[in-house]
């Protein structure tokens, strides 16, 4: 039991002696001279000298950056740091040392890089009255117009870019591009105006060639209706949908157009040689976009792509019952070869 009790106590006798070994101080242990107590020295893309940092320090300070573009400023002690602009889109890091007797202490400084999106890329109206439409644009630096049609003014207030339409009284549809600047970066949205019941409505010719040779052309009396286009000397109407985004008149495959004698008249769709076709599909479409010529009369030329085919043809065909299916399909009523709407704009 005496045994026992002499090796308790030796136990007991080293943890003292541990316990206060670990209250001595480290002797190896070193106190920096220089600490940094503040930083704010995160910064958007713009050129700015509203970073700092505020420190403690024993002893002489200097300072240094790792990077050109940013700069520092010894002021008691206040670093006040400064960043030139950040002309690419990409964030940027620089480190800012604090040197004071063989220490040092850092700080990581951050600078954005240049943000500019555009919500949209088309702003049209369909109205030639005097008006204004926007769009949202998101910058964090400064924005300016490079360049823009003289019937619009366009100005940025809140993250929104304001077009501001003037009266249209060309006699026409009217589209530009506005090109946008914000530093090295330049975007472009399409701007255009018109009025459906003048510039889109009304008597178009409708040209196209008969034969894929393009040796012999036809030109029908089209008049463009609110949804159909009435094809004279057929008495077909051919349903169409506008497009005011590419400004065009749409046609889609599988349509109804009318009847010729006892025949079911559908629209199918087929490359500039008809050798390609949309067969028996609906939905495929067929757009025109209105543009004008150099006297300033309305073209609109039918085209489209799918699967790297490029498709130019209407192809009206026929079937022996009012529905658009391979059972009923009963040949080619008329082949329209590169069809063209063309429409005089009056001076």
């Amino acid at each position: 039991m005496k045994k026992i009790f002499n090796i308790l106590l030796c136990c007991v006798a080293v943890a003292f002696v541990a316990s206060c070994s670990d209250d001595n101080d480290n002797p190896y242990a070193h106190t920096s001279s220089v600490k940094v107590t503040k930083s704010e020295v995160f910064f958007e893309a713009v050129a700015s000298d509203g970073g700092v940092i505020e420190y403690d320090a024993n002893g002489d300070v200097s300072v240094t950056s790792s990077a050109d573009w940013c700069k520092t400023q010894l002021n008691g002690k206040t670093i006040n740091v400064s960043v030139d602009q950040n002309d690419t889109r990409y964030s940027r890091a620089a480190v800012v040392t604090l040197h004071c007797n063989g220490d040092s202490a850092t700080v990581s400084v951050v600078q954005k890089g240049i943000t500019f999106r555009v919500s949209t890329e088309k702003v049209v109206v369909s109205t030639n009255e005097a008006t204004t439409a926007s769009c949202t644009v998101e910058s964090n630096v400064a924005l300016e117009v490079a360049s823009k049609p003289d019937w619009v003014t366009i100005s940025f207030a809140d993250g929104e870019l304001k077009v501001n339409f003037d009266a249209n009284n060309s006699g026409s549809f009217r589209t530009g591009m506005v090109k946008l600047r914000s530093e090295n970066f330049t975007d472009s949205i399409m701007v255009g105006q018109y009025d459906f019941e003048t510039d889109v409505k009304g008597t178009y010719k409708l040209t196209y060639y008969r034969d894929a040779e393009h040796t012999t052309t036809r030109t029908l009396n089209a008049t463009v209706k609110d949804n159909t286009i009435l094809l004279g000397g057929m008495n077909l109407n051919v349903p169409y949908t506008f497009d005011e985004s590419t400004m065009s008149i749409v046609l889609t495959s599988g349509d109804y157009v009318g009847k010729a004698s006892s025949n079911y008249i559908y629209l199918i769709f087929a490359d500039a040689l008809a050798e390609y076709w949309t067969e028996f599909y609906q939905g495929a479409t067929l757009g025109a976009k209105l543009e004008k010529d150099a006297d300033g009369n309305v073209e609109a030329v039918f085209n489209s792509s799918y699967s790297g085919i490029d498709y130019s043809t209407i192809m009206l065909a026929k079937f022996a019952a009012n529905s658009f299916a391979a059972d009923y399909y009963n040949g080619v009523y008329q082949v329209m070869y590169s069809p063209v709407l063309t429409r005089t704009v009056a001076k």
